[in-house]
């Protein structure tokens, strides 16, 4: 990866997140947080829709930092765990998006590489 885009990730994630510390991570397949710490899915920094997939999902997963509580009990319930991640995924975009309007563009060009190429997930 890129120096300064390896450098930058963290520095990004705790700002969206509003959380001092936040850790970025880019290794993998998947995009996810623990609140904590943000795993981003490896990407080529030589290839630009690649690393316009790595701010889009560092958008979105500092989002959830940000406005997700991680304490919610689902009572065992898969489906209802699935379904409220999906409600909270609208909810949390449409706030980063609300603060940080390039934000939107991040997430809007993640969601367009994905129908592009379907192998990444999130």
């Amino acid at each position: 990866m890129a120096p300064v885009l390896q450098k930058a990730l963290p520095i990004v994630g705790s700002a969206l997140g509003r959380k001092m510390g936040v850790r970025v991570e880019v290794a993998g397949h998947r995009a996810c947080t623990d609140g904590e710490s943000i795993w981003l899915p490896a990407f080529d920094p030589q290839r630009p829709e690649q690393e316009k997939l790595a701010w889009g999902f560092l958008s979105h997963e500092a989002a959830h930092v940000r406005y997700t509580d991680f304490y919610l009990d689902y009572e065992g319930s898969a489906l209802r765990r699935r379904l409220t991640n999906l409600l909270e995924d609208i909810r949390i975009e449409k706030a980063i998006s609300r603060e940080y309007p390039g934000a939107a563009f991040s997430l809007a060009d993640v969601v367009h590489q994905l129908v592009i190429e379907p192998k990444f997930s999130g």
